[in-house]
């Protein structure tokens, strides 16, 4: 049986989380059950009793078969000239009991908690995938490739849990951040992603609080990369990092830069390609294409809308299922499930599909299918003048 349960109760899966992600240190499992899980809505799979069900009343969520987190997180995504901010859940610590498994729980869970955010009204969900393989028949795709970066541990300055400081050169500096420096971080990172971003995770003091606890127990820190100008000027950050050290290996969590090229320039960090880390899956269609505007410059007269019918199909939320019309300006969107006998569409697509289209991922050429070829072109140039959420930065681990 599948059962609901959130806040407190979810410390009580601590037992099935240790047993399967015993790789965990224990201080970070520490802070997962005292910082997030507390907040978290779960999903769990209780086993059924060998002997029949009159002892299941007895069995307690600390010997679940199987669990799903849903960690929420208020994202900012933006919609045309401004942003919405939406609770948004990330699917975390997904998990089955070693011999519960090939029992198809985890599909299972994954239906209940799609149903549940169905249910709420939110456009996706997102995970950061051990392997994809596990969540592609479940139609999520990666939608975020992540730019990694190496540190050059030669450079004695090379951050450490210990270094407070580092000198780069002249008169930048690398220093840990400091919880009265917190306001001035926002300052720069809300900037910062409000202006070349199109989906991150919102950003406030509590979040720094809670962040620089699970960077502690990763032997990590956030660090701020500065320069001030004569000793009488004030300090400007101009970019900062969270970094990391487990097993004797270092990460670069999240980096943010007011120039890509600063990591080569200072000589600190060095590029090392990118790496696709986060899946999503389209929840609500009509909360997700609602969310679509014209691009800027396409006129702002209301009249000067897009209009678009497309039919999608989804295998697991069948109220997604069929044709979809939608009337798109510059400032909202109107859409609205049709019928055949309102017209045909013009396109087709699969929801795994869509995903992979809105968040830029993908082309329209890869992602649809046209169902009147002789205005194929014309139907290109209509997707083409939509604002994509194409820039991503979701770097969260639970």
């Amino acid at each position: 049986m599948i059962k609901q349960i959130r806040g407190e109760e979810c410390l009580t899966l601590r037992p099935l989380w240790e047993k399967v992600f015993f790789e965990d240190s224990r201080e970070f499992t520490d802070y997962y059950f005292k910082e997030k899980a507390v907040r978290n809505h779960a999903f769990i799979i209780l086993p059924e009793e060998e002997a029949g069900e009159a002892r299941a009343a007895d069995i307690n969520n600390e010997n679940a078969a199987a669990m799903l987190h849903l960690s929420p997180y208020d994202m900012e995504i933006r919609t045309g000239n401004t942003f919405t901010r939406l609770e948004i859940n990330y699917i975390v610590g997904v998990a089955t009991d070693e011999k519960y498994r090939h029992r198809g729980y985890m599909g299972m869970l994954l239906k209940a908690s799609i149903d549940y955010m169905y249910k709420k009204k939110q456009p996706f969900t997102f995970l950061m995938p051990a392997s994809p393989k596990i969540y592609e028949p479940y139609q999520f795709v990666y939608i975020y490739n992540k730019k990694k970066y190496r540190v050059k541990t030669e450079i004695p300055q090379s951050p450490n849990p210990k270094a407070a400081m580092a000198d780069l050169n002249g008169q930048k500096k690398i220093t840990k951040l400091k919880k009265q420096e917190i306001p001035q971080l926002l300052d720069y990172v809300n900037f910062h992603l409000h202006k070349d971003y199109d989906v991150f995770t919102h950003r406030d003091a509590a979040y720094y609080n809670t962040l620089v606890k699970e960077l502690k127990v990763q032997n990590g820190a956030v660090y701020l990369i500065s320069e001030q100008e004569s000793q009488e000027a004030d300090k400007r950050i101009i970019g900062y990092f969270l970094y990391t050290r487990e097993g004797g290996e270092e990460d670069i969590q999240e980096a943010a830069f007011g120039s890509d090229a600063f990591g080569k320039e200072s000589g600190f960090l060095e590029e090392a390609g990118d790496k696709p880390i986060i899946m999503a899956r389209i929840v609500d269609v009509q909360a997700m294409l609602s969310l679509l505007r014209m691009k800027p410059g396409h006129g702002e007269d209301s009249r000067n809308l897009i209009l678009l019918t497309i039919a999608i199909t989804d295998p697991m939320i069948m109220e997604n299922n069929g044709i979809w019309h939608c009337r798109i300006g510059c400032k909202e969107s109107l859409v609205q499930k049709r019928t055949e006998m309102d017209g045909a569409p013009l396109c087709s697509t699969t929801i795994d599909k869509l995903t992979s289209w809105i968040f830029g991922y993908k082309t329209p050429e890869e992602c649809f299918i046209f169902t009147q070829g002789e205005i194929k072109d014309e139907i290109l140039c209509q997707l083409e003048s939509l604002k994509l959420f194409s820039n991503v930065f979701i770097n969260e681990i639970v």
